[in-house]
């Protein structure tokens, strides 16, 4: 299975604890990419339908992709250069994908399974936060992306003939799932 997210995207809003120290990251690593591995495939199936989904891969793992298969990965995928000092860049990873993943990753690490049922975690020298801020925040971030490929997608449909958004909403052509919708602060529309 091919999948594009890797550590890099999940840093900023989406960090992942301890994802970067070398000691304790081998686990957080796997676990990561097993949450990758789910759910990257889910959201691109959303985004894209299933058959373009399927046709991206399969033009992502021929030996030289045709340019197309390339850009439409660079809109969802995006790696950017940003100036952090004088004479100092570094890579900046930006995707919906990720932050769909990082989502779901999130969400499920609030509570924890016991043979008498879930369980929230009872830290010791820290107070427990409610995350539901930083969870909608960039679900609503990933919504924004979605809305903004979708815009690209429908100035691209003769690249892309098998992108199975055809309800179109003000101009842009709107794939029905959920991915798009924005969930607003009062909880209403809510995922959690």
């Amino acid at each position: 299975m091919i999948v594009f997210l890797t550590t890099e995207y999940f840093v900023g809003d989406l960090i992942i604890p301890n994802l970067v120290d070398a000691s304790a990251s081998g686990d957080i690593i796997t676990d990561l990419k097993r949450y990758i591995v789910k759910y990257e495939p889910e959201f691109l199936r959303y985004l894209l339908g299933t058959k373009l989904y399927d046709e991206f891969l399969d033009g992502m793992s021929a030996e030289t992709p045709d340019i197309k298969w390339t850009t439409l990965k660079d809109q969802i995928f995006q790696k950017t250069e940003i100036t952090v000092g004088p004479d100092t860049t570094e890579d900046y990873y930006l995707s919906p994908a990720a932050n769909y993943v990082w989502f779901f990753h999130q969400r499920s690490k609030q509570t924890f399974a016991t043979d008498v049922g879930e369980q929230s975690a009872k830290p010791q020298n820290s107070v427990m936060a409610i995350s539901n801020n930083k969870l909608l925040s960039n679900w609503n971030a990933m919504a924004q992306m979605v809305v903004e490929f979708r815009t690209w997608i429908a100035l691209h449909l003769d690249d892309y003939p098998d992108y199975q958004g055809d309800d179109t909403q003000n101009g842009v052509y709107v794939y029905p799932n959920y991915p798009q919708r924005a969930v607003d602060p009062l909880g209403f529309n809510t995922f959690f």
